[in-house]
């Protein structure tokens, strides 16, 4: 804090879509997940941080919103299951083959040798002997439908759990008295200090993001009350010792915190 200035009137609160807040309009913003890649604890160094892919391909995001949705927009989510591949590199020529032959008619048979060759995925024959059982999967990129979401079978007893739970928890969000607000995108700005000016002499802007859940200002008692939600399979005293930690969520609700009171003040 000592090196930043708040730039107080570039904090604003936007209801955006997830796609909009991921997308190339934010992208230059750095939010909670993006601190990871300057993050030792996460295999994080300043290289990382400013030259490494940052794409974010995880399951765990979809997972996510299919219990966001169904608690912070009482809608159900269109789930289908089946396999999904489990290397990062797989899954991305999957995505950009489904992609290329949305917008070129080009199949995938016309598009892997070039996916192959640009992901250098070594050896073609296992490739295409492993990429048989990912068939549905791949339908289901091709059909790019909204608001539906493709989960493997080993999450099916995951997502059963966080379902159990999720009457309780809207029942907890409707009983807390005062102003709701519910996936808004906080989006602000700090302004570094004199002795950290770029090559042309101009001061160093540094945008921020968070898109949070839900928090509620009570008005009368003048507390205002910020809500995460988390899936997880485990019981609150495992989930504290183990994914609590390993994911930072502490960073995430600083993090969270600090721009919700910038943006309030």
């Amino acid at each position: 804090n000592e090196k930043l200035i708040v730039n107080k009137d570039s904090f604003e609160l936007l209801k955006i879509s997830d796609s909009e807040y991921f997308g190339k309009d934010f992208k230059d913003y750095i939010s909670n997940s993006y601190c990871k890649f300057i993050c030792p604890e996460e295999g994080g160094n300043p290289f990382e941080y400013k030259y490494g892919n940052h794409d974010f391909i995880s399951q765990n995001l979809d997972f996510g919103s299919i219990v966001h949705r169904d608690i912070l927009e009482n809608e159900k989510s269109e789930i289908i299951v089946g396999s999904i591949p489990t290397t990062d590199k797989m899954n991305k020529i999957l995505i950009e083959s489904a992609e290329l032959q949305r917008k070129t008619g080009c199949k995938f048979d016309e598009n892997i040798d070039f996916l192959i060759d640009k992901y250098e995925y070594k050896n073609k024959k296992t490739f295409e002997k492993n990429v048989l059982k990912f068939r549905k999967y791949y339908q289901y990129l091709l059909d790019d439908k909204r608001d539906c979401y493709f989960i493997s079978e080993s999450y099916l007893d995951v997502l059963n759990k966080c379902y159990s739970s999720i009457d309780y928890i809207k029942e907890y969000l409707n009983s807390q008295a005062g102003e709701h607000h519910y996936e808004e995108a906080i989006l602000g700005s700090f302004t570094y200090k004199n002795d950290y000016k770029d090559n042309k002499g101009n001061s160093t802007i540094l945008k921020v993001k968070a898109k949070i859940d839900n928090f509620i200002i009570d008005h009368e008692s003048k507390i205002i009350t910020l809500n995460d939600l988390k899936t997880t399979a485990s019981s609150i005293n495992d989930f504290m010792g183990s994914s609590f930690n390993k994911f930072h969520y502490s960073r995430q609700f600083a993090f969270y915190l600090y721009l919700l009171n910038n943006l309030l003040q």
